[in-house]
């Protein structure tokens, strides 16, 4: 191998390595584990969840699956927040995500769970144990891991 080959060899290595490291995804592992909604832009809908005592959440595993369900946020219903998860009307659902670039999350779910479509994006940005969810139409969810 001449001189100047592998000088462009070393160029193509080094520009390589460089461009993947621009289109990684900043959440990496600070997605994983369980989110619960606290706020965001559709805050009368979430009034009506609080004032049941419940709250949304968002599940995300190492080996990445997603669920979103509800939780208890007062003790005693339990019973209510079980109906909840298990009634097929309301939002539980579950699926797959990936990271793209930058903040991306990209979800796949079962047929039509994301109003009609079977795929979403969104943006997630974490701020210690604090993240926001951002869709591409700008509603946002504000979210607090679940210790």
């Amino acid at each position: 191998m001449t001189t100047m080959t592998r000088r462009a060899a070393i160029v193509a290595v080094c520009v390589l390595a460089l461009s993947m490291t621009a289109c990684s995804n900043n959440s990496g592992g600070k997605i994983v584990g369980k989110w619960k909604v606290v706020g965001g832009s559709k805050q009368e809908e979430m009034k009506s969840m609080t004032d049941m005592g419940a709250a949304m959440y968002f599940e995300f595993t190492a080996d990445s699956k997603f669920k979103v369900g509800f939780l208890s946020i007062n003790p005693g219903n339990e019973k209510l927040i079980e109906v909840m998860n298990n009634e097929p009307s309301m939002a539980a659902m579950s699926g797959t995500y990936s990271l793209s670039m930058g903040d991306t999350v990209n979800f796949a779910g079962g047929k039509g769970s994301f109003g009609g479509k079977d795929k979403a994006t969104t943006q997630f940005k974490r701020n210690g144990d604090k993240a926001t969810m951002t869709d591409p139409d700008g509603t946002s969810l504000d979210l607090e891991l679940v210790k």
